[in-house]
């Protein structure tokens, strides 16, 4: 199956008094055809019926490093200036949609549309290991105890590592899980190495081992506030049946360790739930300068909310 890969440019808004840089906010844009475009809005099988030729366009995505929103950004005064000159950068640049994503803060420009979209699954540390297990009532706790159990017991064993060394590994079970999950953008294979060399102090990944094979992985950034698990990756071959399930324990082992909260990705919500994980709204702020395809982005956004809707009753059935 040949996959599209969106290819970004990577560009950055940098924020000085003087020679003194005190605020960087990455970005990074990339054509985007109408199909993915749909498929972005929510409508997956209508999206899998467009062609991908013959309608690229340029989208402007903002990307904040570390975590899922500015919390630890820093000042917010050199977040929002760093946002307003990536916003011109991207109008001057005649892209046909400035995307902020997974935001819990509020705004302050007027004319950015919000739109709500996935929460983030989140915990603060837990006291210690025993005092999670002790969190959880009855059959929870007995059958996450089975869990790590019998994962240990398959001679899985995890070790937390840096990114450099492991990148196409990293990338292959990545890449498992993009497809099994149907994922409609997949990344480019160089990402993990790009990972490593512009946030290298901040990039490391828990690596599951079995019979002397990676079977599988979560990448995390980290900084001195936060734990962000940005992807997970895992072989579905493996013997370990346990494996997804064995990675989130040591995440929140180390979070134990770090005394740190983590953010998880945002998916298996279910799985994350019922293991101590909350949710944090989310929105996307959106402008188009160009009408027509703001006003069609838009319109199919306000079509999927009543699914979103649908899809956040059921997590907060979970959550009770």
């Amino acid at each position: 199956t040949v996959q599209y890969e969106p290819k970004p440019h990577s560009c950055h808004a940098v924020y000085r008094e003087g020679e003194n840089i005190l605020g960087i906010l990455p970005a990074h844009y990339h054509t985007i055809f109408l199909k993915d475009f749909v498929m972005e809005s929510g409508f997956y099988l209508f999206g899998s019926l467009l062609p991908k030729v013959g309608t690229p366009f340029k989208m402007t995505k903002v990307c904040i490093p570390l975590t899922c929103d500015s919390r630890y950004f820093g000042d917010r005064k050199y977040f929002d200036e760093c946002l307003q000159e990536l916003r011109n950068f991207s109008r001057e640049k005649k892209h046909i949609l400035f995307v902020l994503k997974d935001f819990n803060e509020k705004i302050d420009f007027s004319d950015l549309i919000c739109i709500e979209t996935f929460p983030e699954a989140y915990t603060e540390p837990y006291p210690s290991w025993d005092a999670f297990l002790k969190s959880h009532k009855g059959k929870k706790a007995k059958h996450m105890r089975y869990e790590y159990r019998k994962s240990m017991e398959s001679g899985t064993k995890t070790s937390m590592h840096g990114l450099e060394g492991y990148y196409d590994v990293l990338y292959d079970l990545y890449l498992n899980v993009a497809l099994r999950n149907r994922s409609n953008i997949m990344l480019p294979r160089d990402v993990f190495k790009k990972m490593d060399e512009h946030l290298h102090e901040y990039a490391k990944c828990i690596l599951a081992e079995n019979k002397g094979e990676i079977i599988g992985h979560l990448l995390l950034l980290e900084n001195d506030h936060i734990i962000s698990c940005k992807y997970a990756g895992r072989d579905y071959e493996a013997q370990d049946p346990y494996i997804y399930f064995r990675l989130i324990y040591e995440l929140i082992k180390y979070s134990i360790e770090k005394k740190k909260p983590v953010s998880i990705e945002r998916t298996s919500y279910g799985a994350k739930l019922r293991r101590g994980f909350k949710t944090i709204e989310k929105r996307n702020y959106v402008k188009s300068d160009f009408p027509v395809f703001g006003d069609m982005y838009n319109l199919l956004m306000k079509m999927s909310k009543r699914r979103f809707e649908h899809f956040i009753e059921r997590i907060k059935e979970i959550e009770s």
